[in-house]
């Protein structure tokens, strides 16, 4: 029986104002697309600015990209807030949730941005949304043990099902806590709620 592959639409910001530095997640999405052949299709967007971000937010709520229900949100962040533009710029995490109002049914939110769940009741986004399931981080995370997360997190959701709920949470734990020692995901604030 064929693997369920389920899309994942990226939205990136700038890590780095020296654009020289060629930081990206888009090498963690090719190999999760590699890593057994299952076909995992991805979009990449790169957001620099606020509107942009929520333009492309806006965009994956079409009907056009229901084959992407994954939507991956890699930059910076604060305690309920996007960094944007070289940290100048902020955009709080309300205003995302303004545009996925009753957006998200059969849809999974993967906040990796650092500290932007911090104080957030994760039931609250779910509730909003119409999201099958939050996750993030609530505190700092490095980028090399972030990658790794994040590779782990979206091989666990890209692949099989996202119904039942439970079921879909006990694949994406299993997936991180067998390679990352649940102290550490502790020390990030690793956080998931499914709805």
């Amino acid at each position: 029986m064929p693997i369920t592959c389920n899309g994942i639409y990226c939205i990136e910001a700038e890590w780095e104002s020296d654009f020289r530095k060629r930081y990206t997640m888009e090498h963690i999405l090719q190999l999760v697309q590699e890593a057994d052949k299952s076909n995992v299709y991805f979009i990449l967007r790169m957001a620099a600015t606020g509107p942009s971000l929520l333009f492309y937010l806006r965009k994956w709520c079409d009907a056009a990209y229901a084959k992407y229900p994954i939507l991956y949100l890699s930059m910076h962040g604060e305690p309920g807030k996007f960094l944007m533009e070289n940290w100048k710029r902020k955009v709080k995490l309300g205003d995302m949730l303004d545009v996925l109002r009753g957006q998200c049914r059969g849809r999974v939110l993967y906040i990796s941005a650092c500290e932007v769940l911090k104080k957030v009741d994760l039931r609250e986004i779910l509730k909003e949304t119409g999201a099958l399931a939050v996750i993030g981080y609530r505190h700092g995370i490095e980028w090399t043990p972030g990658c790794i997360v994040d590779y782990l997190v979206l091989c666990a959701l890209a692949r099989g099902k996202l119904f039942p709920r439970t079921r879909l949470k006990q694949r994406v734990l299993d997936r991180v806590k067998g390679v990352i020692h649940p102290r550490i995901l502790k020390e990030y604030g690793f956080c998931m709620e499914v709805g």
